[in-house]
């Protein structure tokens, strides 16, 4: 989801990404609050480095990896980027 609700401005970044609910047990939503209409780049990875999912204009990960197979509980790290400024953050995956 993408809205531009004035959310980036009130920071210093020129953008800002809310993930709910986190911890996640069968889906998390990934908020994107933008002034921008860049597209964006979405990946999620585990603490290996290994990509687990990419999306392009779905910001929802449902416990799954690219192959459709359920990931193991623990910590991923997402990666959103809207040229120039790259945003990461973590979220807790608990079955």
């Amino acid at each position: 989801i993408i809205r531009d609700k004035g959310a980036a401005k009130a920071t210093r970044e020129p953008w800002t990404v809310r993930a709910h609910p986190n911890p996640f047990n069968t889906a998390v939503h990934f908020t994107v609050f933008s002034a921008s209409s860049t597209p964006i780049s979405f990946r999620i990875y585990d603490l290996r480095g290994h990509l687990v999912n990419q999306f392009d204009r779905q910001l929802v990960a449902n416990g799954r990896n690219a192959d459709g197979q359920r990931v193991s509980s623990g910590v991923y790290l997402y990666v959103v980027e809207q040229r120039p400024f790259p945003h990461a953050g973590k979220v807790l995956f608990i079955k």
